[in-house]
């Protein structure tokens, strides 16, 4: 694997089939030293974090230009620039001043930004953020140590003890249903949530875990399996799994995923919400 090939252009003298254009997609590496999150706890205008920029096949199918952009709380009609990047990789500071100055307002709980590289290859701009989104695939996030978007979050410093007891499940996105789980600490792993009762009454018992970042403060699931088997709904699979980065909201008390889900046959595609909320 050399690149990530988005699109066909040009044209071949000996088949006349069209070309495959080749670009390359950032890799955006946050200094675990520097601030992972904007703690809302202290002046958030002294939040300052470090951000190595790079591209995800070193040295490989090079931008003709770069620039490194940020978003605000999904607005994406309105992305500012942070600099321009010239060699890679670039370390770049990113301080609470510096965003307040770019958006000309205060930073406030729950605000969200989202950093990414607008970059031209063959005279063609690719935009890090469209009006309707994130511009990189499920697929580009599922690569080992992908990181194309880095967020910092607005929030308060998470208490895991929180986000332990009874919790309501939205997974009518993926299963079609809402059903309610028990949330504990794991008593052999830091930092682990034990999940039981997923799936409500479809459930057989599985038992899955959340792995928390404490420092970014951004909870995992690590293929995790949650159904042994679908023959029971009339499909001839096993080891149904959810995979995805979530988000905490601390003062609603709520987890909500972006998840893959697949089973030992294959990947069923696309991600799906799935939201923990304390009862």
């Amino acid at each position: 694997m050399g690149c990530f090939v988005l699109l066909l252009t040009g044209c071949n003298s000996k088949t006349n089939m069209p070309e495959m254009a080749k670009i390359n997609f950032p890799k955006l590496t946050s200094d675990p030293a520097s601030d992972q999150l904007i703690n809302m706890l202290e002046d958030p205008s002294l939040f300052h974090g470090k951000l190595s920029v790079d591209l995800y096949f070193p040295n490989k199918d090079l931008p003709q230009s770069a620039t490194l952009v940020v978003a605000k709380n999904g607005d994406y009609d309105n992305v500012k620039q942070i600099q321009d990047i010239t060699q890679f990789p670039t370390a770049v500071d990113i301080t609470g001043t510096q965003l307040e100055s770019l958006f000309g307002e205060p930073i406030v709980l729950d605000d969200v930004f989202e950093i990414g590289l607008d970059a031209k290859y063959n005279g063609i701009d690719y935009k890090a953020f469209n009006p309707n989104g994130i511009s990189y695939s499920a697929d580009l996030w599922s690569l080992p140590g992908s990181n194309p978007i880095q967020e910092y979050d607005a929030t308060y410093l998470l208490d895991l003890n929180d986000f332990t007891g009874s919790f309501h499940v939205d997974d009518n996105d993926w299963w079609g249903a809402e059903y309610d789980v028990t949330i504990s600490r794991s008593s052999t792993v830091d930092n682990r949530l034990v999940v039981e009762g997923m799936l409500g009454e479809d459930g057989d018992g599985s038992v899955i875990n959340i792995d928390v970042n404490m420092a970014t403060q951004i909870p995992q699931l690590n293929n995790q399996v949650v159904l042994k088997s679908l023959v029971p709904f009339g499909m001839p699979y096993t080891n149904m799994a959810y995979s995805g980065t979530g988000k905490f909201n601390i003062p609603s008390k709520t987890m909500t995923f972006n998840i893959g889900v697949s089973v030992d046959q294959g990947s069923f595609g696309g991600t799906y919400s799935l939201v923990f909320t304390k009862n």
